[in-house]
This record gives structure tokens, sequence and C-alpha cells, in this order.
């Protein structure tokens, strides 16, 4: 009996006061970190151990690790700090928190490692690492500082097996009730603030809980949507290289912040050219840690998508009609279309509203991109050029004239006059002294040159004086939007996705044909229900 009462007084007084100084003494935790414990609780008849209000930090990395109790079963003191398979180490309530901040990076309510141990060379290392309670709270204390998540469903474990020159990293885990994460990195060590080598995978990740980042950045919540990501980093000679796959099935967006709807980036324009008809969203991109001002691979993957998403707005028609941009290549790949055509323009024959014959082409590849991008509607802007136009309507309405006063309808109003026929002539001559003034008309007979000429001069005197009203103009402009509505309306393309604009472009074009500028918008319905469509 005595024996055991010394026993108990041993374990229950003597041992926690004991194995306190030693945990916290520099033997174990070095000199990079300190390790602390409140209260050690130890009962010697079942081997249980408990630390409460324990505190890991690291003063040269700036990362306090906190728990409100750690429990474990041991055998000796030293099975606590050697690795030794078998012994399981519960954490309650673990938070992380960086650079002398109160304010948690990450913080799970209940965690358990495999093979913890405390040296002067890592500080802390374990084997595996799980969540339990299916929570984690982390708060970005760098890409967008103060923006804190919350994932639930969560279980994980992770693996780090320190090396020679290196630390190896590999963590699994499970997000959500279909979502799968697995991460693996290597480390050159622990002051270094970027993995040498990661590479991450991720499926059926559900987006809605990154909604405090989208808001924060794009100014837009995640609604729903499942997410694909496959990132690489490793290095390339004296850079790092971040290569970004990533695809979304079922985006959808909230409404823009009324307040920063202004200035807020058009997501729902590039991410409609980048959504096919399996409302699979598709974005591709790399970037370079060395040009991140964040200096973080997570930094360089933030800037990398704002890039993008960016790019594609930018230049709508450039991603639908050149697929040899390279950060479009992986996203629009399908899209059919000639890699030297621009399809914002439509060109038309001047006074006409007749396509000229390049503007096939350009519709049919239009018509291509659009069939593989749902979520697109085009806005044609209806246009005229006031000198070009003119000209050619006036040419028509004199031509009109001369063949119905020398019964020459069968040649139609398109054909030219032959000025060498000696009805056509007298009709000219009859329009010049009803039409022209008195000295315009010795002008004309003062120039040396030859009947036809001279007659051809005559009929361009005509043009000239010919009344082309502005309604006119405008009205052809109008037939010409028309005519692109109408014309991919044929090739397959529902007539709600376009429209016309309300103003009307004037050009002065200098060469044989009159563009017909189209802008690229999103429908409506894209991407939740926006009160109004993103254009460039």
């Amino acid at each position: 009996m005595a024996g055991v009462a010394l026993y108990a007084i041993a374990g229950f007084l003597v041992a926690p006061r004991a194995i306190k100084l030693w945990i916290e003494s520099p033997n174990v935790s070095g000199p990079t970190c300190r390790l602390r414990a409140q209260q050690v609780y130890v009962n010697p008849f079942t081997l249980f151990l408990s630390l409460n209000n324990v505190t890991l930090i690291a003063a040269e990395n700036k990362l306090s690790v906190s728990a409100t109790g750690v429990d474990t079963k041991i055998w000796t003191l030293e099975m606590f700090r050697t690795e030794r398979r078998g012994r399981d180490i519960v954490v309650r309530n673990l938070v992380v928190t960086r650079g002398g901040s109160t304010e948690a990076v990450l913080a799970a309510p209940r965690a358990s490692a495999r093979n913890i141990s405390v040296d002067d060379r890592t500080c802390l290392a374990f084997d595996e690492f799980a969540t339990a309670g299916g929570r984690l709270r982390w708060t970005d204390g760098a890409v967008t500082p103060s923006v804190q998540l919350e994932l639930r469903d969560v279980a994980a474990k992770a693996r780090r097996e320190p090396g020679a020159a290196s630390t190896e990293i590999d963590f699994e885990g499970r997000i959500g009730p279909t979502g799968s994460l697995r991460v693996t990195a290597q480390l050159r060590g622990p002051h270094v603030r970027n993995a040498d080598r990661l590479s991450l995978l991720a499926r059926n990740v559900d987006l809605v809980p990154l909604s405090p980042y989208s808001r924060r950045l794009y100014g837009r919540d995640i609604v729903a949507g499942l997410g694909d990501i496959t990132l690489r980093h490793e290095p390339v000679g004296t850079r790092g290289r971040l290569d970004t796959d990533l695809s979304i099935a079922g985006l959808r967006l909230g409404n823009p912040d009324p307040a920063n709807a202004a200035n807020a980036l058009p997501l729902d324009l590039a991410l409609a050219l980048a959504t096919d008809p399996a409302d699979h969203t598709r974005l591709s991109f790399e970037g370079s840690v060395a040009d991140s001002r964040l200096d973080s691979i997570a930094g360089t993957f933030v800037i990398g998508l704002t890039q993008y998403l960016a790019g594609l707005a930018a230049k709508p028609f450039e991603v639908l009609a050149v697929e040899s941009w390279r950060e479009a290549i992986e996203v629009l790949a399908g899209i059919a279309g000639d890699t030297d055509a621009a399809v914002d323009a439509i060109p038309f024959v001047p006074g006409s509203a007749e396509m000229a014959p390049a503007a096939a082409d350009k519709l049919a590849q239009l018509a291509a991109a659009l069939g593989q991008r749902p979520r697109l509607g085009i806005r044609v802007r209806p246009a005229y050029d006031p000198a070009a136009d003119r000209d050619a309507i006036a040419a028509q309405q004199v031509r009109l004239h001369i063949a119905l006063a020398t019964s020459a309808g069968e040649r139609g109003a398109g054909a030219g006059p032959d000025f060498g026929d000696p009805r056509v002539r007298d009709v000219l001559d009859e329009f010049a002294g009803s039409r022209l003034s008195a000295s315009q008309r010795r002008a004309l007979a003062l120039q040396e040159s030859n009947d036809t000429d001279r007659y051809r001069q005559i009929f361009r005197a005509l043009v000239d004086h010919e009344a082309v009203s502005e309604t006119v103009l405008r009205r052809l402009a109008r037939f010409r939007a028309r005519s692109v509505i109408d014309a991919l309306d044929r090739e397959g393309i529902d007539r709600g996705r376009f429209h016309i604009a309300d103003a009307l472009d004037t050009t002065s074009t200098v060469s044989e044909t009159i563009p017909l500028q189209l802008e690229p918008e999103v429908l409506r319905a894209s991407f939740g229900n926006p009160d109004r469509l993103f254009q460039p």
C-alpha cells in the first residue's frame, strides 16, 4: 500500500511538474521554437497524459500554434518525443496564428496527429495529421488579408518527412460530401517561404465556401459551382513556374455589389468566353512567383487568375477567333475558326445592305464559336459612311434614272451607263441642263478630254448633285444590322442572342467596304441574374 501510495503521489504530483519542465526545456524545443504548457495532468494508472493550454512559438518563422488541450497515452517520457508507430495525440481547439497576430490563420475544433516530435531542427514534425469534427477555419494573412474561410465536413491526414536537404509533405483530405484534395510538396528548409516543388489536385470541391475570396477580389459571391483544379509549381532555371488548369461545373455568381459594380472586373463576360455547352468553365494560365508582388504561390495564383480573366474580357473576339493565343489554347479548344480572321466587324458593300464576299467566312466562324459559347450574345452596331454610302446611293439613283430614260431597264440600275451610247449621251445632256448650273456646264465643256471622258465627268457631277437624305443613310445602317442577324439565324444561332444597338456609328473608311462592328455581351440569365450586361 505504501508503494501504491508513493506511485500515486509520484504520478499525480511529481510527474506533471517534471514533464512540464522537460517539455519547456531547450532540450526538447531547441533554439528555433519555444514550447509552453500551462498545466500538465498525468494519470499513472491509465498512463494518460494531458497538456492544457499548450503554445508552440516558432520565433524565426513567426508562427504560433496553440491548443486548449493535448491528450495522449504514453509509456515513457521519451516516447512522447521520439517516433513510435501507434502513438496517437488528440488536440482540442487547435489554433495557428502567423506574424505575432492574434487572428487565427487555421483553426480546428479537434485534430489528431501520429508520431509527433519536437526537435531543434524542424521544431515540429509529424507523420500523419487528421481533423475531427469536420470543420476548419482559415484566415488569410497575405493574399487577401482578413478574409476568413470556414470549411465544413472535412477529413484530412498529412505526412511530413524531414530529410537531409529538404522536407517532403503529403496531404490528403476530403472537403464536403464530394470533394477531395491531394497536395504533395518539397520544402528546402524551415525558413523557405515557398515550396520548391508543389502539386495540388482537387476534384469536385464545392466553391461556395470560397465566396469571401471572390467577394473581396471580384465583388461577386459564388452561389454554386463544383471545381476541379490541377496546380503544379516547379523550378525552371532560377525562376519558379506555376501552371494551373481550373474547371468549374455549374458556376453561378451573385449579383454585383452596387457600390463597386462600376469598378468590378467584368467577370461575366470573361467566364462566358470560357464556358462550353456542357456548362463547364475552363481556365488555364501560368505565372511565376518571381513576378508576383505577393512573393508566394497563392499570390501568384490569384494574380494569374485575375490577369487571365481581364485578358479574356478585354480581347473577346481574339479569344473567339484566334486559337493560337497562348493563354486561350486550353480554355477555348474546340472553337472553330481561321487563326488569321477577325470577327469583330462585318464588311458591307457601299450604298447597300448586301455583305461583301469576305463576310461569309467571318459569319460562319462567328456562328461556330457562338455555338460553343451559349452564354454569349452579340450586340450589332448599325453603321454607315456619310461619304462612301451617299456617293454609292447617289450613283445608283442616277443610273436608275438613265436606265428608265433610255428604256434600258433590263440592264438594271446597278449596271454602269454606256458613255459611248448616243441615247445615253442625250439623256446626260438633258439631265445636265436641268440639274447643273450654267457655270458647272461651262466648266465641263472647257475640260480637254474625249467625248467618253467628258460624259463620264458629267455623270460624276450629276452624282455629286444628287440628293440623298440622312434618313436614307440611317435606314441603310439598320438594314445592315438586320442582315447580320438574319445571316447568323440561318447559321443556326438563336435570334434571341442578338440585338441592335440604339446608337448609329458613322465611319470614314479608306477601304472598299463599310465595316459593321459587333460587340459581345453576356446573356442576362448567365452566371446568376445580373441587373446589367457586361460589355468590354
